[in-house]
């Protein structure tokens, strides 16, 4: 979650910038597509030919082409950076990077900067990606034209906007049918025209409008004739969550110029991914490019020895690790001029020759000598391994800040979205606790309006995490069953030292020990999503903030952590997936965690498998 993100007020320079992150198809390879659209890009409209398939550093008066590859077991990838130093003006720097995955989804990335901060409009390299191939993120394409999705298209639109792992914003047009239908997808694609690659844009149609509304909510409604801006994992179980999904009304939209609108979106779209952390895959791809070129950058500086005698390149030198590097070189001649003034110049240049060497003659001895004390290295190499191991450190360093950054970033969000969770139930609370007061105070019972609360209606929570082992077995009773493993449990008492994650958890158990008594009382019919969004008067509940589930994509990859103990009579294998959890709290990659299976429905129970360290996903795996 970000703070306000639709503003027209001046983003900070960063933000301005183009950053895409573009996916294929799972299986759909795009190295070898993405680098030949770079290259006819450059051939195209910079006038430069390169071969992209090989590995060089390549240089012109003011700008300058850097291609590395990398390969390693079922990864491969390409590097291409082009930057841009005119004489006067702005810098511009152009990075793409793709990889190849034959396990997952490969993946495209293109940032397009400015030394400035001016605003990056669409480039045209990112539109050759676009229709070159099927790139987007989930289920979505990215396209030229807004898509327009019917009622039989909601429930992967509901996917795609509750998953956690999404990079870019969506933006969601309601519609109804008192104006034309296809002039205002027609103009939701020029209010878009920005934000091409950065995010999805869907227009839904008036059919699609109403039930879309019906599914999720008033809080996360996306009304007719507005355009709403989604970021990722959206909640509509959860009112306060609509609050991160802002809406730019109808009235906003009629009131701006098409340029107007068109900026907002544009800064919207580059301030979410701006701000937004890059999957850890992109990550490790984008370190290991940093490192080859740092390597390739120290094999600069140790330049080969020339043999005398052995004549120096005329048009490439080659960096090792790096390749060679194209230098334009043009040729001059001496003009013409009589042999007594050329004689009595050359006489004259010798003479300059001999007193800047510091030699006496210029004869053929000398001038071996000269060859051989140039061809020794100008560098030692002991300093060279030295800088290596600095820049190895230095390197070390950055990467470990911007973990340390990346985990704060996510916590802080985190952190505010509890805390307005939090506040909300104050408030409420408050707000009851006035009422009742008095109301108690007009039937005459002051006891009751200004006493004490009375010791049993006080909750009292577990003081460790093996008190609470110890307590769950007491909730046996009430239809809760842990299932499992108590060293990940008791590991967690050494990080929640102030036991906020501890309350949670007792919190969480207390809350499914109620949602059993609901169901048995036949006033809860369906199940703890639906308990937690709409909790009978007089049962426990935590805010549906805290509970979640997992996503197709960490499932895919990461599932077989989310199988977990169960009885033989929940399932003869004696385990089962659990993707329903609750999020104990956030502390960092720490983050706890408790899964559990709903299995009321089959035996009146719920069991929970895991109270523990956060399970992997698409945003914990380890770089």
């Amino acid at each position: 979650m970000t703070a306000s993100t639709l503003r027209a007020t001046v983003a900070p320079p960063r933000t301005r910038d183009y950053r895409a992150l573009m996916t294929a198809t799972e299986g759909e390879p795009v190295l070898t597509a993405a680098l030949d659209q770079m290259g006819a890009w450059l051939r195209g409209k910079k006038h430069w030919d390169i071969d992209l398939e090989t590995a060089g550093l390549h240089a012109q008066e003011g700008r300058e082409l850097l291609v590395l590859h990398h390969e390693v077991k079922h990864e491969r990838s390409g590097f291409v950076r082009l930057t841009e130093r005119p004489s006067s003006g702005s810098a511009w720097t152009t990075e793409l990077i793709t990889r190849d995955n034959d396990d997952g989804a490969s993946w495209i990335s293109l940032e397009v900067v400015s030394s400035e901060g001016r605003f990056v409009s669409v480039p045209r390299l990112a539109t050759f990606l676009m229709e070159a191939l099927q790139l987007g993120e989930g289920e979505l394409r990215f396209a030229a034209k807004p898509q327009v999705f019917h009622a039989n298209r909601l429930d992967e639109l509901q996917d795609l906007l509750c998953d956690p792992a999404r990079h870019g914003v969506v933006f969601v047009a309601g519609t109804d049918g008192n104006l034309d239908f296809d002039l205002y997808v027609h103009q939701v694609q020029r209010w878009t025209w920005e934000v091409a690659g950065l995010a999805q844009v869907v227009v839904l149609d008036p059919l699609a409008t109403r039930e879309f509304r019906a599914q999720f909510g008033a809080t996360h409604d996306a009304p007719p004739w507005t355009i709403r801006t989604f970021m990722p994992e959206a909640d509509p179980a959860s009112a306060i969550d609509g609050r991160r999904h802002r809406i730019l009304g109808s009235a906003r939209l009629a009131a701006m110029a098409n340029s107007q609108v068109r900026s907002l979106l544009g800064l919207i779209a580059r301030e979410h991914t701006a701000l937004r952390p890059l999957p850890v895959e992109v990550v490790r791809t984008k370190r290991t490019f940093e490192r080859l070129e740092n390597q390739s950058i120290l094999g600069a500086l140790q330049v080969a020895p020339v043999a005398p005698g052995s004549a120096p390149p005329a048009e490439a030198e080659r960096v090792p690790g790096v390749g060679p590097v194209q230098r334009d070189v043009t040729p001059t001649r001496p003009p013409d001029a009589d042999i007594a003034s050329a004689a009595s110049r050359y006489l004259a240049q010798l003479e300059l020759a001999k007193r800047l060497l510091g030699v006496e003659a210029l004869d053929e001895a000398e001038l071996t000598a000269i060859a051989q004390r140039a061809s020794r290295e100008a560098i030692d190499p002991s300093a060279v391994a030295r800088a290596a191991a600095q820049i190895d450190l230095l390197q070390d360093k950055i990467e470990t800040l911007e973990d340390e950054l990346r985990s704060a970033r996510s916590d802080w969000d985190d952190a505010i979205l509890e805390h307005a969770y939090t506040r909300e139930d104050a408030e409420q609370l408050a707000n009851e606790n006035r009422y009742l007061r008095s109301r108690l105070r007009h039937d005459g019972d002051f006891d009751a309006a200004f006493g004490p609360v009375p010791e049993e209606w006080i909750t009292k929570y577990p003081a460790s995490y093996e008190e609470l082992l110890n307590w769950m077995a007491g909730l046996a009773q009430r239809g809760i069953e842990f299932t499992g493993d108590a060293e990940s449990t008791l590991h967690l008492a050494s990080v929640d030292t102030m036991h906020f994650c501890l309350h949670t958890a007792w919190d969480a158990f207390l809350a499914l020990a109620d949602y059993v008594r609901a169901r048995a009382n036949g006033v809860c019919e369906k199940g703890v999503d639906h308990y937690l969004a709409h909790t009978p008067h007089g049962y426990r509940t935590v805010p549906p903030g805290k509970h979640g589930g997992e996503t197709g994509e960490t499932m895919r990859r990461y599932g077989d952590e989310r199988v977990l103990p169960v009885p033989v009579v929940v399932d003869a294998s004696g385990e089962a997936v659990m993707k329903a959890h609750f999020k104990l709290g956030n502390i960092g990659k720490v983050s706890p965690r408790m899964y559990y299976l709903d299995g009321y429905g089959r035996s009146g129970r719920i069991y929970v498998g895991y109270i523990g360290p956060h399970l992997t996903n698409t945003q914990t795996k380890n770089l």
